[in-house]
């Protein structure tokens, strides 16, 4: 997207986004959702061990090395509740890139998420909605004619 060396503002990010593509923006999309619900996890974990309580591995979790945080002396709580701050801003700014990139994915026609159908209908169902272009499109609803063919109901410019 950008070759700044800073992090990007949002709306350095929201013209970045006009420029690539459908599959990058879902890709996008898909790390920075990845990156809030590991934050997320970690600020649970952070919050459990900043009030003494230990953690136990679930078999699910991918992060294996719990037990080791279990061994936290008391002085390191107020650090934990300091990364956990930041940590809530970091998962702030994405969240705000995500609402971008769905209002770029909604501009474009795209679905919010990658495959699925618009607002939850089939393609066929969608195109069948779409309204047919009239034979004359320059002639209003309520009869009057103007594309400028029949000098009674002219319109000059």
């Amino acid at each position: 997207m950008s070759t700044i060396k800073r992090p990007i503002q949002i709306e350095e990010f929201k013209l970045a986004l006009r420029e690539i593509t459908d599959s990058q923006l879902y890709n996008a999309k898909a790390e920075l959702t990845k990156s809030v619900d590991k934050l997320g996890r970690t600020n649970f974990k952070l919050e459990k061990l900043s009030v003494g309580e230990t953690l136990k591995s679930h078999p699910d979790d991918s992060d294996s090395d719990d037990d080791l945080y279990n061994e936290v002396d008391e002085n390191d709580s107020e650090l934990f509740l300091e990364i956990i701050r930041e940590n809530e801003v970091v998962i702030k700014n994405q969240r705000e890139r995500i609402e971008s990139i769905d209002g770029e994915l909604a501009h474009r026609g795209l679905p919010l998420v990658e495959g699925s159908p618009i607002y939850g209908e089939n393609i066929e169902e969608q195109s069948s909605k779409i309204p047919k272009p009239s034979s004359r499109p320059f002639e209003k609803e309520s009869g009057v004619n103007t594309d400028n063919t029949d000098t009674n109901n002219s319109v000059y410019l």
